[in-house]
C-alpha cells in the first residue's frame, strides 16, 4: 500500500498523463455503438444537471449497484459516497446497451469504478472544478477519458488549485480561475488520467459533439489494498516519460 501511495503522490504533481491508446479496431467498434446509442431516440444519454455544466449528457456504463443514479453526483453529495469504502465493491453494469465498451471496461480496469458514456455539446464548456475532498485524496481517485469522437479543437486544461479566502475545503463557489494552465487536446482513442485534486476544466468550440468515456477509479480497494495493477505500471511510464510543466513550474 504504502508504495501505491507514494506513486499517488508523486502523480498529484502531474496536471494529466497520457497513459495509452486503443488500437484502430477497437477504437472503430466503440466509436460506432457510442455513436448509435447517443443518437437512438429510445436511448438517449440522460442529462445531469450537473453543477459543472447544466448541458452535459451523461449516462452510466458501471455504476453504485448499477444504478445509474446520476443525481447523486452533484459536488456537494461526492463526499457522502467518498466516506463509504464499500462503493468500490458497488460498481457494477448498468443495464445501457453498450455491450462493446462494457467488454473493454472489464478488460481495461480490475476494478472499475463510476464510468459513465458522456456528451460535451458543440460549443460547450465545463466549470473549472476540482474533484478534490479530503477523501478524494486518501481514495487514491483517478479521473480517465478516453475520447471516442472529438475534434482538434476540443481541449482540456488544468491548473493549479487555489481557493478563495482560505476555505480548507472545495467547493465551487470559492474556487479561483487559475492564472496558468496546461492545455492539451486529447485526440480520439487516447487514454488519459488527469489530476483529480487541481482544477481542470474541457472546452468545446468545435460544430461536433464530444463523446468520451468518463471513468472514476481507484488505486485501492476498500481494505486498502492496490488494485487496478496495469493502471499503476501505465501511470508510473507516463510519469517517467513526461517532458511538460509540473504544478511546482507554475
Amino acid at each position: 500500500m504504502n508504495d501505491v501511495i507514494s506513486i499517488y503522490k508523486r502523480f498529484t504533481q502531474y496536471p494529466m498523463l497520457k497513459i495509452g491508446e486503443l488500437s484502430k479496431d477497437i477504437l472503430s467498434q466503440l466509436q460506432a455503438e457510442a455513436v448509435e446509442f447517443v443518437n437512438s431516440e429510445s436511448s438517449q444519454p440522460l442529462s445531469a444537471n450537473s453543477v459543472f455544466n447544466p448541458s452535459l449528457q451523461v449516462t452510466g456504463i458501471f455504476d453504485y449497484s448499477g444504478r445509474n443514479d446520476i443525481s447523486k453526483y452533484h459536488t456537494w453529495e461526492l463526499p457522502r459516497y467518498f466516506k463509504d469504502f464499500s462503493v468500490r465493491e458497488q460498481c457494477k453494469p448498468t443495464t445501457a446497451n453498450l455491450p462493446q465498451i462494457k467488454k473493454f471496461i472489464e478488460e481495461y480496469f480490475q476494478h472499475p469504478g463510476r464510468i459513465r458514456l458522456s456528451v460535451l455539446p458543440s460549443g460547450g464548456i465545463t466549470k473549472w472544478h476540482s474533484h478534490y475532498t479530503p477523501e478524494t485524496a486518501f481514495n487514491t481517485e483517478l479521473p480517465i477519458h478516453i475520447p471516442l469522437v472529438t475534434d482538434r479543437a476540443v481541449m482540456a486544461q488544468s491548473g493549479d488549485f487555489e481557493l478563495h479566502n482560505n476555505k480548507k475545503r472545495y467547493s465551487d463557489r470559492n474556487i479561483r480561475v487559475p492564472e496558468s494552465y496546461v492545455e492539451v487536446n486529447m485526440k480520439a482513442g487516447d487514454i488519459w488520467v488527469i489530476n483529480p485534486l487541481h482544477l481542470h476544466q474541457f472546452t468545446n468550440p468545435s460544430s461536433i459533439d464530444r463523446i468520451h468515456i468518463w471513468a472514476t477509479t481507484y488505486l485501492l480497494d476498500e481494505r486498502s489494498m492496490p488494485v487496478n495493477h496495469d493502471l499503476i505500471s501505465r501511470i508510473v511510464i507516463a510519469m517517467n516519460n513526461y517532458d511538460g510543466q509540473l504544478f511546482s513550474d507554475f
